[in-house]
Parts: structure tokens; C-alpha cells; sequence
């Protein structure tokens, strides 16, 4: 049998900013079985027809991200993180995994690599970075500001 829980999370101290304290959801959240632990409680039918219902309404956006913004999951266009990257590009020439690094550990966003990976990639294509050598693997391009 499946238990459906809520965490209360309101005691939890945020670790990283845009990130639902430290929980992870699959690509549904309402599919999300778990086992009770401390600090869990039943979710009532009412909550989860709201939660399914926002879902729902995220899905019928169509957007190509989703993040928590302001403690709420919304949709976002694909260019939302690049103004964030953008402002960890160091000066002169640098390789791809430098700016990732830069972008993992001081902005918080809650990200993956790959995906500001595939952000730097758009941004080279929007002439917004450039690239000067090819690397022999994906994150060691050498690239710079235009």
C-alpha cells in the first residue's frame, strides 16, 4: 500500500536558495511513495487536489523549466539561469568546467552541471560567449565574453 506524506518543512533551515529544503522529486510529484520518518504526516485529500490541480496547471504551461521561486514551483523559459551564469564569467579566457564550477558552488541555484552545461552552449550560440579552442571533451572548451 502507498503512503502519501507531507513533510513539514517550515523547520527546516533552507540550505540552498531555489531548492525545496533538501528533498528531491521525481519528474511527478505527486508519484512520490515514501516511507514514514519523523516529521511526517498523513496528506490530507484536500491538499493533494490542490497540489494535483497546480500540477496540472504547470503541465498546461508547457514551459520548458520549472523552478521554486520565492518558496513557489513555477514555470520558467529556458534562458531563466543565464543571467546568473553570465555573472560568474571570469575575465579573460576560461575553461567551461571553470564557469560550472563557479556557478555549482557560488550561486546556489540548485541546478545541475548538465543543464548549465547545455546554458552555456545557447549563450556561445547567442554570440553572448565566445568560444576560442575546442576542448577534447565538452567542458574543456576554452571560451571568453565577446
Amino acid at each position: 500500500r502507498t503512503t502519501w506524506a507531507a513533510i513539514d518543512i517550515a523547520l527546516r533551515k533552507p540550505t540552498n536558495p531555489g531548492v525545496l529544503g533538501d528533498i528531491m522529486f521525481p519528474a511527478h510529484p505527486l508519484h512520490c511513495p515514501v516511507a514514514p520518518a519523523p516529521r511526517m504526516k498523513p496528506l490530507p485529500a484536500a491538499a493533494r487536489h490542490a497540489l494535483a490541480a497546480r500540477w496540472r496547471t504547470l503541465q498546461a504551461e508547457n514551459a520548458p523549466l520549472r523552478a521554486v521561486v520565492d518558496g513557489q514551483l513555477c514555470s520558467v523559459p529556458a534562458d531563466f539561469y543565464d543571467t546568473a551564469i553570465l555573472s560568474k564569467v571570469p575575465a579573460g579566457n576560461f575553461l567551461t568546467a571553470q564557469l560550472i564550477g563557479k556557478v555549482l558552488s557560488e550561486c546556489n541555484l540548485g541546478i545541475s552541471d548538465q543543464l548549465i552545461y547545455r546554458r552555456i552552449e545557447r549563450l556561445v550560440k547567442a554570440g553572448k560567449l565566445t568560444q576560442v579552442t575546442q576542448g577534447s571533451g565538452p567542458y574543456e572548451n576554452m571560451l571568453r565574453l565577446p
